[in-house]
């Protein structure tokens, strides 16, 4: 159970207990909610205590910041493949050119999971790009890293702040390596597969088609004519099995609805100790919300711009070497924090988040949603009908 090992409300699903423990006997099952949490084999436990020692909840996270910078990459194809401003393909180009791995989150459409893995070529990097909204299984790439590492191969690992938090305490003081760097994505906070998959399956119900593919973030067009800041920083791609795609409306789409209102967030999302401006990892990369549109380039506002925290100065050499790739310029750190909330605090926990999933497995996600944020869905289609627009999916 998640309590021999953490308050159960405080586990982010890490997973570093599973990968530490000695006799194997810890597992990351889903639970009711379809979130990661260890479920320990108490007929093979040992109660050496390694699963409590190495669980980044039982400590204090070790939060540095040196400064903020805005950067986009400099190649425009890379740019609409990208969710934000294309800094993490450019640091991952570093990383590969060195003969290094990258290590990130990748997503299985057709089993509706997200999960780790390593990357080595170049060409499987896309693999990694854009962004998931649920939480990614990190099962057995701690230990794979630290294999990376003793051999003296660099490794650049992405993910979550308790990720990165996780990976930290699993290596020891092996994290201090030099072959190491590590980057996090400012984060809302995580959703599990429960929900995707919920969601999912009343879009194949609305519309009467098998979804086969699906992406969270797509820039309007999602091709020469994305983007980023006007209208197409959060859109949900859904493509048919049939062979025909849409772009869910933004304002409308029940998923964003819900991830954007903190309906669905993990438990421990709400009481995040990662979120301020000091961060765990040796970068922090997200989308510059707080750029003044009236300051925003054609190309930033179309293709998109991040903002980046450089924590470490290990983070600093990564940026620098990654530097011909991007357009980087400082940032004020309260322009910075202004308009990303996870950079001052945690998210707000909605009365509303109390027994959701349980009436989303019974009455569907998007009547769930719905009545959930009725308020909200009332004005939208009061706004729709003043402006004399009938609300249809646009087609591609």
């Amino acid at each position: 159970m998640t309590e021999m090992i953490c308050p159960y409300d405080q586990c982010t699903g890490c997973g570093a207990c599973a990968a530490v423990c000695p006799k194997h006997c810890i597992t990351m099952s889903k639970d009711g909610e379809g979130f990661l949490r260890p479920a320990v084999d108490e007929s093979e436990c040992v109660s050496c205590g390694a699963c409590t020692r190495v669980c980044p909840v039982n400590g204090k996270p070790e939060k540095h910041v040196i400064r903020y910078v805005t950067a986009e990459n400099t190649d425009s194809r890379v740019l609409r493949r990208s969710s934000s401003g294309g800094v993490f393909a450019a640091l991952a180009g570093v990383i590969l050119k060195e003969d290094g791995v990258v290590c990130g989150a990748a997503q299985d459409d057709e089993k509706c999971v997200v999960y780790h893995k390593i990357v080595r070529e170049g060409e499987n990097l896309p693999e990694l790009m854009r962004s998931k909204y649920y939480q990614s299984d990190t099962r057995g790439i701690y230990r794979d890293v630290r294999k990376l590492l003793m051999a003296g191969r660099t490794v650049l690992f992405t993910g979550t702040a308790c990720q990165i938090d996780a990976l930290c305490h699993y290596l020891g003081e092996l994290h201090r390596s030099r072959f190491l760097y590590t980057a996090d994505v400012l984060c809302h906070g995580v959703t599990s597969s429960l929900a995707v998959g919920a969601y999912l399956e009343d879009q194949e119900k609305r519309y009467g088609k098998t979804i086969r593919h699906f992406r969270f973030r797509v820039k309007k067009g999602d091709g020469p004519g994305a983007q980023w800041k006007q209208g197409g920083g959060t859109r949900m791609r859904l493509s048919f099995e049939d062979g025909t795609a849409l772009l869910q409306d933004q304002a409308l789409d029940s998923f964003f609805c819900a991830f954007n209102s903190n309906l669905i967030l993990r438990e421990s999302c709400y009481s995040c100790p990662y979120a301020g401006s000091g961060r765990v990892a040796d970068l922090t990369l997200g989308d510059y919300w707080g750029a003044d549109p009236a300051e925003l380039t054609k190309r930033q506002a179309e293709l998109g711009l991040s903002i980046v925290s450089v924590n470490t100065k290990r983070g600093e050499e990564l940026l620098r070497k990654a530097a011909g790739s991007l357009e980087i310029h400082p940032a004020d750190a309260a322009d910075a924090r202004r308009a990303n909330l996870a950079f001052t605090r945690p998210q707000n926990r909605p009365n509303e988040r109390s027994g959701i999933f349980e009436k989303i497995k019974t009455r569907g996600f998007d009547r769930t949603v719905r009545s959930a944020l009725r308020g909200y869905y009332f004005r939208q289609t009061v706004k729709k009908i003043l402006r004399g627009i009938v609300h249809h999916p646009e087609t591609e």
